[in-house]
């Protein structure tokens, strides 16, 4: 697995020669950052294959892990991110065909160009025909397909309309938008130990991460995140995708299609 630090939204990501590169605020434009998130996947899926090929980009030149090209499979790529990051997942499948599978946890699909909220959903619509018949999954806190208008849906119907591949959206019961967060147990547990009062809880605690309990949904997205991914990039079907599961009562199955 890869991860990416994304300069100057991170809090800190360290550069070669130890030079730090600190979060700026205000943010820019969110049709900044996206862009640049995208620029950013397409530079390390070039790097990754740049391994693969026998290279070594890293910049400092320190040895590679022995083998680490020859387990390396670009045939079978896929991505995940939450609220931006899942946003940036479906990008850059639209510009970059490396990627067969993708997942956005809650997360909008914002265009990368100025546009107005009615012009939300023809533009995620036309992100989501350039994916072709590649597997995308969406998981969300709220069913935005109940709730026209709101932030929490701008893009998502429009996207979800133009995918002609494999799809499943799901939403997880009495989940907030940081519960696919480490603040799903960091701040449930800064409250169980009091350092969070009870009336912080209900004004921070709760809108954060819902009511729902952090084992719960912890083991949750482990299940759903590996049952997509074992199912579209290994061809492994635990079933677990194929509808409402009694171990998982808090996962509603929203749509799907194929």
């Amino acid at each position: 697995m890869v991860t990416i630090d994304h300069t100057y939204e991170a809090p800190e990501v360290v550069f070669p020669g130890n030079r730090i590169a600190l979060q700026v605020n205000p943010q820019p434009p969110q049709t900044t950052v996206l862009t640049t998130r995208i620029a950013d996947v397409r530079f390390v899926l070039d790097s990754i294959a740049a391994i693969a090929a026998g290279a070594n980009p890293d910049a400092e030149h320190h040895p590679l892990p022995a083998g680490l090209p020859a387990i390396l499979d670009l045939s079978r790529t896929g991505m995940f991110g939450h609220s931006i990051g899942g946003d940036t997942t479906a990008q850059v499948m639209a510009v970059d065909d490396r990627i067969i599978a993708g997942l956005d946890l809650d997360g909008t699909i914002v265009p990368t160009v100025p546009c107005t909220p009615a012009e939300f959903d023809p533009l995620a619509t036309a992100v989501a025909r350039k994916l072709g018949g590649r597997l995308f999954m969406c998981s969300a806190g709220v069913t935005p397909f109940q709730t026209p208008g709101k932030p929490e849906a701008a893009g998502i119907p429009g996207f979800w309309q133009g995918l002609s591949g494999w799809r499943l959206f799901l939403s997880m019961n009495d989940s907030a938008h940081f519960t696919y967060t480490d603040y799903e147990a960091f701040l449930s547990q800064l409250a169980a130990a009091g350092i969070i009062t009870a009336s912080q809880a209900s004004e921070v605690v709760i809108p954060y991460i819902g009511t729902i309990p952090p084992g719960q949904a912890i083991a949750a997205q482990r299940a759903y995140i590996r049952a997509f991914f074992g199912l579209q990039l290994r061809h492994e079907n635990n079933h677990l995708l194929d509808g409402p599961s009694a171990q998982y009562p808090e996962i509603d199955f929203v749509a799907s299609g194929s």
